[in-house]
This record gives structure tokens, sequence and C-alpha cells, in this order.
């Protein structure tokens, strides 16, 4: 393999003296992160406090943050915790989980593009919310079908003999003259 140099490229004296500047340059200016690195070196090896004081220069106030016993700022404020028929199992019920079928209201169905349907509820505060076929409603109920005027919520529950029951709940769409009983 050959290598050419192109018309005007340094190629005498000159360019070995520039380059012999450059690093001279190099290596007399003293970047200010060896300076961040002296400071954390003086400081305690084991403080992290004090490395970070050091490398985003502000003083250390000996402040530790302890996450333990503190509430996940990310976590919704509300929930409830189901039990599962006393077997040690405990499930949070969050979103949609936690309101039964009777606590919302339907208040629009949707046609989209795509010709599903698509539910809007709403809770006693008056807070939306938009339930799709599959949707979790409720402790045991999963929205099976929405129709043009109707939302129909299938519950599962046992019997005192352990035999699985299915309860079929339906929301109905109420028009604009019918009263809100």
């Amino acid at each position: 393999m050959r290598l050419t140099l192109k018309k005007g490229a340094c190629t005498g004296w000159r360019c070995w003296l520039y380059g012999a500047v450059v690093l001279a340059m190099l290596c007399l200016v003293r970047p200010s992160s060896w300076a961040v690195e002296a400071e954390m070196a003086e400081a305690d090896p084991g403080s992290d406090s004090s490395k970070a004081a050091a490398l985003f220069g502000y003083d250390d106030d000996g402040f530790v943050y302890v996450r333990e016993g503190r509430h996940d700022p990310f976590m919704p404020m509300e929930q409830i915790i189901v039990g599962q028929g006393g077997s040690g199992d405990e499930e949070i019920l969050t979103g949609m989980r936690r309101f039964e079928p009777g606590q919302l209201r339907l208040v629009a169905i949707v046609l989209r593009e795509d010709n599903r349907y698509v539910a809007m509820v709403e809770d006693s505060t008056g807070k939306g919310y938009l339930l799709h076929p599959g949707t979790k409603v409720g402790r045991t109920g999963v929205v099976v079908k929405i129709a043009p005027n109707r939302v129909v919520v299938k519950q599962t529950s046992y019997t005192m003999g352990g035999d699985l029951r299915y309860n079929e709940v339906e929301m109905v769409l109420k028009t604009q003259g019918e009263g809100e009983g």
C-alpha cells in the first residue's frame, strides 16, 4: 500500500514545526479535568459526596438521601391491595382495576378507523378512562365486548363450593334524553 500526498500538503520542515508546536501546547496546557481529579484525590477517597462535591464544584454539606421507607413518587397514591382467598398472595389494584363497573358511567363509544369500538367512561370525580376489549375492570372483571350502545364486562367469582362462576355486567350508553338514573 502506497500513500500519495496531495498537491499542497505539508511535506517540509514547516509541517514538522507546526506539529511540534501543537504537541508542546498540548503538554503545557493543563485541562481543567486534571484539576478536578487532583481535588478528588485530596478528598476522602471513601466519600461519594465529597467526590461529587469536587466534581460539580459545590460545598459538601454531608446530606445523604436515604430511600428506604419513603414513598416512590412514580407509584399511584391510591392503591387497593386484594388478597387471593387466604393463599397469602396479594395484588395491588391500580388504574381501572380500582373501579367496579357500577362505579363508572359510560360516556361515549367511538368507532375507530380499524372498525373497532373504544368506550369512554368516567368515575365519580369526572376523570375519564378508555376501555378496550380485554381491559381489566374491578377486581375480577374483563371487558369482553363493546357494541355501539353498550359495554359488556365479564366478572368471575367462586361459589362456596369452589365452583367457578361468571357474571356479565352491561354498561348501557344513555342517550341525551334519558335520565341519569
